[in-house]
């Protein structure tokens, strides 16, 4: 595909032919869809990588900002070297993907590559070791009880403490509300499921959400 013309700025007058247009040559034997193409300064920089770390041993989904990103097809991403997955051009600023799971803490820079070339940002994403929690245990006192729920109606209704946002998310929905408190109720005394995983043994949180664990 060759741009052979560009009229970006037309001299003022009622000719319909004065507009402004882009004239393409295709040299190709075969159609070429071109409904997701955009035109760009051709200056290609990341940015940002959000969130800027994640857990050891999960794939890690993550938000790159900058400029100059095409298509998917024309993207490859790169974590410490290593190509991620999933990735998608939402925009000309911003690229979702996943970053493969690592076994080993790590700073890693991240890379951008299309047909503008590469860019890096150094030092962009920690792989950290994910915390150690019991689901449900919201007081942290290593086994779930009645006490975890009151605990956890305490923070939601009269500015209690939050010890570990992940273990007062009993039911594993990404957030903290009064579905928790309920859901452990539930499990301890009407014969409900019990908390999703890490439980009964502490462990990482197997699933990704905003909340984390001090």
């Amino acid at each position: 595909m060759v741009i052979s013309e560009i009229m970006y700025k037309p001299a003022s007058s009622t000719n319909t032919n004065s507009l402004e247009f882009v004239e393409i040559y295709n040299s190709n034997p075969f159609y070429e869809d071109i409904s997701g193409w955009r035109l760009s300064g051709g200056r290609l920089a990341v940015c940002a990588v959000i969130p800027p770390e994640g857990p050891l041993g999960v794939k890690v989904p993550v938000v790159i900002t900058g400029v100059g990103f095409t298509l998917d097809q024309d993207t490859r991403v790169l974590a410490g070297g290593v190509p991620a997955t999933d990735v998608h051009v939402i925009t000309g600023e911003k690229i979702s993907c996943l970053f493969e799971a690592r076994q080993a803490e790590a700073v890693v820079p991240v890379t951008v590559e299309n047909r503008y070339g590469s860019s890096t940002l150094e030092g962009a994403f920690r792989f950290t070791v994910p915390p150690i929690f019991l689901r449900g245990d919201s007081n942290r006192d290593q086994v779930l009880d009645l006490s975890d729920a009151v605990f956890t109606l305490d923070y939601l209704f009269q500015s209690g403490e939050l010890r570990c946002a992940d273990s007062q998310d009993s039911n594993d929905d990404g957030g903290i509300d009064i579905s928790d408190p309920i859901y452990s109720l539930s499990a301890l005394f009407t014969g409900g499921p019990p908390p999703p995983p890490p439980f009964p043994v502490p462990g990482p949180d197997p699933t990704g959400d905003s909340l984390g664990c001090e």
